[in-house]
């Protein structure tokens, strides 16, 4: 059976649905598209009413993850995705805001072009108001009904100081960083209904592709349920010249996109880009994790044992999208429970909350050595916290050993980069109220064993788990320290989340 006669779910690798749909616009999209002269493959159609899903309240299913497609090079997104941003222009009821960027000037040039391409067609151009504008650089489409979409490319600055925009189409998001998105995405924020596209295809191991990555990370495993994501890929261990791969990967393929075309491609990109962006195959991520996955299941517990002594720690990636705070309760006999005790998105829940976290649940904290203590002559209460007596715990600057009075809540391991005053949750904090036995995280690292280049991986490692990085430390740092003359603490509540023996 042609791809063009499948149905989405038979031909996509991965099909992950927001939750709450109940209807969608797709149907007048297609009408109008229909009445302009456009028909749509089944797939197409598929991937359009998913796209365009909405919920009860009428807004899209997806409006607040996005719609995130992965697919290879010569399939027709842009003809797909295209013609449905022309339709909804010409459908809104107001004027609709399109912003479409591509990272490099040379695809969003592409894009624009075709769409020009486009709107000529007798039956669309009575609906565009005038010439597409090619101005200084800008490039623009509009309707007569005031709706627009304008183009323009990432790595030139294109998409910053814009407001009220209904949908943002971000095209090679393979490229699209962080930082980037935080400069795009709060000019959606005024939308009435707004909706934001990422598509490419699967990055190149140098790509800044942690927006892209992360979001396929969180709709494959069941973290997201406001993002659509949509993955056509050939199979993992597919032969790059297997005529059938390229039919699962490409959709066009032999119908529209010809062989040659492929076998170009395949010449042109060498074997391990036409995996990636000939048959949308991602590299599989080799990772080293100091907690086995297979161990850490069979660990769980319902329950956890009290009179432990009780550590925390939190953590999050270099690109600040999530938080995690660790809970680990050492016991006498050389036995630990280790959980997570809270994990929040940044981007939605901020971080100022990890340290009320703290405050409520610990009755001590310091970080050693840390700049984000004060200087202890300014005899300035950090933050109401105190220690388990109640006397008030005061910071700390400079200083190469804590004093007496602090030796008994010195912390395990303290943070592995400098923190700032008003970040404190931003970096790495553990806490103990009683255990006698502390050094840096490179130290503890070092005294378990590990070189330079192991301990660099197990940072790696942290900063592309996220919470898992917390969770490993804390287990780590626990099994390093010395207990002699420790007492168990009281007990503490460490929050919800999975919890495991160790």
């Amino acid at each position: 059976m042609p791809s063009s006669t499948r149905r989405l779910s038979d031909v996509a690798r991965h099909v992950v649905l927001p939750r709450d749909i109940v209807s969608t616009g797709w149907p007048k999209v297609k009408a109008q598209a229909r009445m302009c002269g456009i028909e749509y493959d089944d797939w197409q159609d598929g991937l359009g009413r998913c796209m365009l899903g909405k919920k009860a309240d009428g807004l899209y299913a997806a409006g607040i993850g996005g719609v995130v497609i992965s697919i290879c090079r010569q399939v027709g997104k842009t003809f797909t995705i295209g013609t449905m941003i022309v339709m909804l222009c010409i459908l809104s009821e107001y004027p609709l805001k399109v912003l479409w960027t591509a990272h490099r000037s040379r695809t969003s040039d592409e894009t624009f072009k075709f769409m020009c391409s486009l709107v000529r067609k007798p039956a669309i151009a009575r609906y565009v108001d005038g010439e597409p504008r090619r101005a200084n650089g800008q490039q623009e489409i509009a309707f007569t009904n005031g709706s627009r979409v304008l183009f323009g490319a990432r790595e030139n600055g294109f998409g910053r100081g814009f407001d009220n925009v209904d949908v943002e189409v971000f095209d090679e998001a393979q490229i699209l960083g962080e930082r980037a998105l935080d400069d795009m995405i709060p000019a959606t924020n005024a939308a009435r209904n707004p909706l934001i596209i990422y598509m490419g295809t699967p990055p190149k191991p140098s790509d800044p592709s942690e927006v892209f990555s992360g979001r396929r990370r969180d709709a494959l495993h069941g973290d997201s349920d406001d993002t659509l994501y949509v993955e056509f890929s050939a199979d993992r261990d597919a032969d790059p010249g297997d005529r059938a791969q390229w039919r699962k990967a490409n959709l066009s393929y032999p119908a529209r996109t010809s062989e040659s075309a492929i076998l170009r491609m395949r010449k042109n990109l060498g074997e391990d880009s036409f995996r990636r962006e000939g048959l949308g195959i991602w590299d599989e991520t080799n990772t080293l994790s100091v907690i086995d996955p297979e161990l850490w299941r069979n660990g769980e517990v319902t329950e956890r044992a009290d009179g432990g002594v009780t550590s925390f720690g939190l953590d999050m990636p270099p690109d600040r999208s999530a938080l995690a705070i660790g809970a680990c309760m050492r016991y006498a006999d050389g036995s630990a429970h280790v959980e997570l005790a809270e994990y929040r998105d940044t981007h939605r829940d901020g971080v100022a909350w990890a340290a009320d976290w703290i405050k409520t649940n610990v009755s001590a904290c310091i970080g050693w050595p840390a700049k984000a203590v004060r200087s202890l002559a300014d005899l300035t209460v950090f933050d109401g916290w105190t220690y388990p007596n109640g006397e008030d715990v005061y910071g700390l600057d400079e200083l190469t050993e804590p004093p007496d009075e602090l030796k008994r809540v010195r912390p395990v391991w303290a943070p592995t980069r400098e923190i700032s005053d008003g970040a404190r949750a931003d970096a790495y904090v553990k806490i103990s109220q009683v255990n006698q036995s502390y050094a840096t995280s490179e130290v503890g690292l070092r005294r378990l064993g590990l070189d330079g280049d192991e301990i660099r991986s197990l940072r790696s490692q942290q900063s592309r788990d996220r919470g898992w990085g917390a969770l490993d430390m804390i287990l780590r740092s626990a099994n390093a320290g010395d207990d002699q003359g420790s007492q168990p603490a009281e007990d503490e509540p460490t929050g919800g989340g999975a919890t495991r023996e160790a």
